[in-house]
Formats: structure tokens, sequence, C-alpha cells
């Protein structure tokens, strides 16, 4: 168990009711019907303008699915989830005394009250697992172990890497990073969304960097010939993640 760590910023929404499947396809940038119980999508909640507002996984529990999203926005996600319920059959709320984990190594004891799904951006980002039980595990948070993770597979976070409300999903990578389907029906923000997907216009990316010397505290800016072409954001040591320009 020494490879798996708790992650202190995350919360969890639950979404159950006989319109749930239909209530989330209406307003993610992922793929419903692409969930079963115990799997997983990454998927984000947009503005009509097609800006990011939140980022979360979708995890099927057998009655509902359970969102997993940073804490910081948990109070604002259950805000928009409501203002979008209008008279769907759907209950949401947030559960209390649930813990979040990662597996870095991807190896993860199951057990009750426990749902283990692999983390589905990239096949190197290990497993995940929502505890129903608090202080079921005892592996203590090591933000720093989990920061050199995120960096090495190119997981950008919120807080450190992007704004919520201040970018589209390509300039994080959703699309790369399996957060958006380009084959289901219209959800919030679709339209720009497929838009910059057709037409090749994301002008920005995130990119693993590498540097001489231990890189400095973000946010950085990084230029090229006395031009800034992007912003670090995550580092450790000599390693981090940055907002590059394509142009």
């Amino acid at each position: 168990m020494g490879d798996v760590i708790r992650l202190e910023n995350r919360s969890v929404i639950r979404v159950n009711g006989p319109d749930a499947v239909d209530f989330l396809q209406g307003i993610v940038t992922n793929d419903m019907r692409d969930v079963a119980e115990g799997q997983a999508l990454y998927a984000g909640l947009l503005t009509p303008q097609g800006k990011l507002l939140f980022d979360f996984f979708i995890v099927g529990d057998g009655e509902g699915y359970l969102l997993d999203t940073d804490s910081s926005v948990v109070s604002d996600l259950l805000k928009r989830l409501m203002f979008y319920k209008l008279r769907a059959a759907v209950s949401i709320e947030e559960l209390s005394g649930v813990e979040v984990y990662a597996a870095l190594n991807g190896e993860m004891e199951t057990g009750a009250k426990m749902i283990v799904y692999n983390d589905p951006r990239t096949q190197g980002a290990g497993k995940r697992a929502i505890v129903l039980d608090s202080g079921r595990m005892m592996d203590a948070p090591d933000p720093v172990r989990w920061l050199a993770h995120r960096i090495d597979n190119g997981l950008p976070e919120a807080g450190f890497d992007f704004q919520y409300g201040d970018c589209f999903p390509h300039d994080i990578a959703m699309d790369q990073l399996n957060g958006i389907s380009f084959k289901k029906g219209c959800y919030v923000g679709q339209e720009v969304v497929s838009r910059m997907q057709h037409r090749g216009t994301a002008r920005k990316r995130p990119m693993i960097i590498q540097a001489e010397q231990s890189l400095p505290p973000a946010p950085a800016r990084i230029e090229a010939g006395g031009s800034p072409v992007g912003t670090l954001g995550s580092a450790t040591g000599h390693k981090g993640l940055a907002e590059i320009r394509l142009d």
C-alpha cells in the first residue's frame, strides 16, 4: 500500500435517480453511455461559451453516479447541477465522511464501501478509489509524490496549472486525456469545443518541461527570444508542467 496516497483536496457528489444518465449526458463533455459500475469517465462542465467551470471523474456505483471533484469548487458545482436539474428526476448531494485515494503504481486493494477505478486520463495515471467509510485506509497524504506523479504523466490540475472559468478544455488537453466525446449529442458549450477540434484552433497546450536547474515557484513566465511563450504551473525539482503557446 506504499504507493497509495490520500488526496486531501477531493470531494464527492452523488447523483442518483431514474433521470441521472440523461441529466448528466446533457451537460457534461463526455459520453455517459461509456460509464458502467466500477468504471469512470473524466469529464467537465462548461460555460455556454465553452470555458471550463469544473472537471471531475464520473464513477458508476451501481445505484447512480459519484463525481470525484476538487473540494475548492464542490459547493459551486452543487449549485450548478441544481440549476440544470429543473424537473429531472434526480437527487444531488455532497457525501460526507468520504475519502479519495490514488494508487500511483496501479495496484490497490478492494473492499466493502470502496469503489476502485482506473484513472481514465492516461495509461500511466494509475488507479483511484472512493472510500465511503472515512478512515478505513490509513495512508497519509503525500502532496510531493502526487505532484511528481502528475507531472510525469502530464496531468494538469486546477489551482496549479489552470484556473476554472479562464480556459477552454483544449487548453488543458482534455481532448487528449479522454475528457471529451466528439460523437455524443449536444451539451453545454459543445458547439465551441467541436469548432476548436475540427478547425484545429487550440492555441495552448500543457507540456512537460525539463530544466538544467531547479524550477522557480509557479506561476512563472516562460520566454523564448525575449517574448513570452507560456506559463509554468506545477513544478518539483527540475521538472514541471507548463502551458505553452503552440505558435
